[in-house]
């Protein structure tokens, strides 16, 4: 393997027509996540911390990574809360199941500080890391991502749900109320 990669590094004809081949693919993926960027909708939560319904939708098709168990790592999604708050606005997921049980740490052991029912929008807690939002999902013990969510309020106060489909998915443009 190492022979191989030293003889494509050895070769100026090659090494050209590999960057030839990937530059238009990195300017689609680059392009099409700024446009993305630049047009993701927002939605207004009303004083109960809920979007109408009305309100729930996206554009566009981007993929929210899982992995094989279906675990979200990342919490970043094109649907965004729209409201003036000094604590920002985190991307918002809807419940999948009747009762989803909030944690007061990201942890099974950990004490149940809500339960929110099934359809309900649910708004990402977003960290700050120096001057970047920080969009990863904190892990348990065994590994198992666990989304922070934000009170209704918005406040700095938050609980934890599991980061899986079976239990939220992202709100996008098809979801229905």
């Amino acid at each position: 393997m190492a022979r191989r990669i030293r003889a494509i590094e050895n070769d100026p004809f090659l090494l050209k027509t590999m960057w030839l081949l990937t530059l238009p693919a990195l300017f689609v993926i680059l392009f099409v996540d700024a446009t993305s960027a630049q047009n993701a909708p927002q939605i207004d939560l009303g004083r109960r911390g809920e979007a109408a319904p009305s309100q729930i939708g996206s554009y566009g098709a981007t993929l929210i990574a899982q992995d094989a168990e279906f675990d979200y790592y990342r919490n970043e999604t094109e649907i965004k809360a729209n409201r003036k708050s000094r604590y920002g606005t985190g991307s918002l997921w809807r419940v999948k199941v009747d009762q989803l049980n909030c944690r007061q740490e990201p942890s099974l052991d950990s004490p149940i500080k809500q339960t929110y029912a099934n359809n309900t929008v649910l708004e990402v807690q977003i960290y700050r890391g120096g001057s970047d939002e920080v969009l990863e999902n904190l892990r348990d013990r065994l590994g198992k991502p666990w989304m922070p969510v934000r009170d209704r309020d918005s406040s700095q106060s938050q609980c934890y749900v599991r980061a899986n489909s079976r239990y939220i998915q992202p709100v996008t443009a098809t979801s229905k109320s």
